[in-house]
């Protein structure tokens, strides 16, 4: 199946009030939007795109830091009433999020009809391998789910604290390498979403190495005690294999 999109930017028409209080073109915006093969637009407007994959795209919108926001509404009145004196909008940032585009039976991409994934709550994110994105906020990083047949779909596989994040099976298949602390390690791929992670949690890269071996079906050696608890600490899953005293190839 086709991908059936395709990412352009170009000026689209807005309105501003001007400083004599009336209404003006805004000549100089420019958004960006999905088109399909026949020129037509099929999504949303957004600031910028990146296509993660998997009909999922990272999307940046203005977002304002608000500190009071107060409305009312009533069903005989059809607008927000904004208290002047407790609204209050600091500086607005380009904040990123993640949608997935939907289709039909036939596979068409359905227009304008995003889902929302992860909001828009992060400071920049990109592609990854193995379904996943990255994200960054604070100077942080994270690795986002974005398998929709994963039980983490749409979340944060670990906190925002990693201060470094390879992709996916840059090393070895299905982890990857990362940092917590200082403490470098290697986080699987199928690991259960966190709320907390410290660096000792981690896998070293020696166990990583086996481990990718042994879920990819190599045999000739033997997992430890160590590996096995670890991998289950970060995965749920306690593996059956035969458990040695070291992590090293069997002599013949």
């Amino acid at each position: 199946m086709s991908k059936g999109f395709e990412i352009v930017k170009e000026k689209v028409a807005s309105t501003i009030i001007g400083g004599d209080g009336n209404w003006h073109a805004n000549t100089d915006k420019h958004k960006c939007f999905l088109k399909n093969e026949n020129d037509e637009i099929i999504s949303h407007q957004y600031e910028c795109m990146l296509y993660l994959g998997y009909d999922h795209f990272a999307v940046c919108n203005v977002m304002y830091n608000v500190k009071y926001f107060v409305n009312q509404y009533s069903a005989d009145d059809r607008y927000y009433d904004i208290l002047h004196e407790e609204y209050k909008v600091n500086n607005s940032k380009l904040k990123w999020g993640v949608i997935r585009v939907n289709r039909n039976e036939q596979g068409i991409i359905i227009p304008g009809a995003e889902t929302m994934v992860i909001p828009y709550i992060y400071d920049r994110i990109s592609e990854n391998n193995e379904k996943t994105a990255t994200a960054y906020s604070n100077g942080k990083l994270t690795y986002l789910d974005i398998d929709r047949d994963s039980e983490n779909y749409g979340q944060q596989l670990v906190p925002c604290i990693l201060e470094r994040a390879v992709p996916f099976s840059t090393q070895y298949d299905g982890f990857a390498e990362c940092s917590i602390n200082c403490r470098t390690g290697y986080l699987p791929r199928n690991c259960k979403a966190k709320e907390y992670i410290d660096g000792k949690e981690l896998l070293t890269a020696s166990q990583a190495k086996y481990l990718s071996k042994y879920l990819n079906s190599e045999s000739g050696f033997v997992l430890d005690f160590d590996t096995i608890s670890t991998y289950f600490n970060l995965t749920g899953i306690r593996l059956q294999k035969e458990q040695g005293h070291s992590l090293v190839k069997r002599k013949k």
